[in-house]
């Protein structure tokens, strides 16, 4: 699954490269300070790129409102079970197949933090690009007003898949091994961006576990409860708990 991120970490000029223009990106980062760790149910603005704009970086809100949806209180309800998308069943699910069909969207992390389970306790890791660049999650997202104020909304999902070999160690959690196995979000390489957010025909091939060795991973310190770090930059910083046996950077064995 995928419900912590970081982004807007990085140097304006690592998103401006490939999502737009330097002015665009610094424009972006001056109303929208880094975030180190967020969670999806707090449905903040996160960075996308989207087909009808892709050499624009935009902020849309994380948790996918179908433009059909006839009040808030039904959005709101909607929302929350909208955090992720299973890109298996993603023309199947009445929320998700339009935009799966006509809007998808890069959105563009700097990582995304998963818990390993351990003796009764999680245990959070952080996963990032090898070459420490923005990543490009796989994502679909809709428009909805709201006919009670005019107010509109630019929302999305993050499309997930079928884990890798090293999310499947990490991602142990017992609930998630009997709803069918470990997920990972769906992280979309470099060159097929531009096709995951324009081709119609071939997007389905697209939904697959990214490479494991273009990937690292590493313990952090808590992201919950009273020794949760919040949004800081030490939230990204390497953090080894002594009940875990490790190998380079606290990676399990």
């Amino acid at each position: 699954m995928c419900y912590d991120i970081s982004y807007l970490t990085k140097r304006q000029t690592d998103y401006a490269k490939r999502y737009g223009s330097k002015e665009d990106v610094e424009d972006i980062k001056k109303r929208f300070p880094p975030v180190y760790h967020t969670n999806g149910f707090m449905h903040p603005p996160v960075p996308v790129v989207t087909g009808e704009r892709p050499d624009l970086m935009q902020m849309y809100t994380w948790g996918l409102i179908p433009n059909w949806s006839k009040s808030w209180e039904e959005a709101e309800k909607i929302r929350s079970g909208t955090i992720n998308a299973r890109g298996e069943s993603l023309w199947n699910k009445p929320a998700f197949r339009q935009s799966a069909k006509e809007r998808r969207c890069l959105v563009i992390v700097d990582g995304f933090f998963e818990y390993h389970h351990h003796q009764g306790r999680t245990f959070p890791y952080y996963f990032k690009r090898k070459d420490d660049q923005p990543m490009a999650l796989g994502g679909i997202w809709d428009r909805w007003e709201n006919g009670e104020n005019g107010m509109v909304l630019y929302t999305f999902s993050i499309v997930t898949t079928a884990a890798n070999e090293r999310m499947t160690v990490v991602h142990n959690n017992p609930k998630v091994l009997k709803r069918g196995g470990p997920r990972m979000p769906l992280i979309v390489p470099e060159e097929s961006e531009k096709d995951w957010i324009s081709d119609q025909e071939n997007v389905i091939d697209m939904i697959r576990p990214y490479p494991v060795n273009m990937l690292t991973d590493y313990t952090v310190h808590r992201l919950k409860g009273p020794e949760a770090m919040g949004n800081v930059p030490q939230a990204l910083e390497l953090f080894e708990y002594p009940e875990l046996k490790r190998g380079v950077q606290g990676k399990l064995f």
